[in-house]
């Protein structure tokens, strides 16, 4: 089984809708996927159902040792599932935080999903390395980082890979599997001389190949929860830019890509 987070120092950069769009595309391709909202706010819990915001969820599985198969919500993808961050108890949410910086506490959640058999576990994390961000990092086995085409947002990169790095130095065992550059504008030259510098200033081969462009299409469906592709009847063109990315990690991971499967676009989420 593979873990992977999903992490950035910066806020905004488009981390649950990457997060969201590329289970579903690992999903269509033939891997058993596990999308875990690690995030206390809840964004991906938030922006799909009501009642998936209100649902117990990895809290739940960490702090009272509820059963992954009783948590997670199954979804028109067969092969895709998705565990909420839960219901966090405020008058608790000090020590959980604090807890959650180690690893043991996600160990309960990797194990039961290979268990399950998943293939593929991705976290949506929240912004920064510290508690629940800190101990997902030390669990999982790789890291993509979201960067923002713009200005300001890449002054930072450095410094978080450096922060990385050290935290990796300290006994962590994941690898940072790539950079993606996130809301790429086609409008704005300011916002394309940041993808070049971003590639220019990386380590070679660090940053991926895909970018995500900024579209309206993904607001739209994080509105209505839902991955793009699930927009409309047939697959927006947008949609495609995640399959790419999709394959682009297959190869990285060393894994063989499968099938992609056909289905009627519906709404994603069955039930716990």
């Amino acid at each position: 089984m593979i873990s992977l987070a999903i992490s950035s120092q910066k806020g905004g950069v488009g981390k649950t809708t990457l997060s969201l769009n590329l289970a579903c595309s690992l999903a269509r391709r033939g891997w058993k996927v596990l999308l875990v909202d690690a995030d206390p706010q809840g964004s991906i819990g938030m922006s799909l159902t009501e009642e998936a915001s209100r649902h117990p969820g990895l809290y739940e599985l960490t702090s009272q040792g509820r059963a992954l198969k009783e948590l997670a919500f199954e979804t028109r993808i067969e092969s895709l599932q998705i565990l909420t961050s839960g219901q966090i108890d405020p008058a608790h949410y000090f020590q959980w935080y604090q807890d959650a910086e180690r690893q043991s506490t996600f160990d309960p959640l990797f194990e039961q999903a290979a268990g399950e058999g998943f293939s593929i576990v991705i976290c949506d994390t929240a912004c920064g390395v510290h508690g629940p961000s800190m101990g997902i990092l030390r669990s999982v086995q790789s890291v993509v980082i979201p960067q923002q085409a713009e200005p300001l947002a890449g002054r930072s990169l450095g410094f978080y890979l450096e922060v990385l790095n050290q935290l990796s130095a300290q006994g962590s065992a994941f690898s940072i599997l790539g950079v993606v550059i996130t809301m790429l504008s086609f409008d704005s030259e300011d916002s394309q001389i940041m993808a070049t510098e971003v590639r220019e200033v990386m380590p070679f081969n660090l940053v991926l190949n895909t970018m995500i462009p900024r579209d309206v299409l993904f607001l739209k469906a994080s509105r209505k929860g839902l991955p793009v592709e699930f927009l409309y009847k047939q697959k927006p063109a947008a949609a495609e830019v995640f399959d790419q990315l999709a394959k682009e990690l297959e190869l990285r991971l060393g894994l063989k890509s499968s099938q992609e499967e056909e289905g009627e676009q519906t709404p994603l989420l069955v039930g716990p």
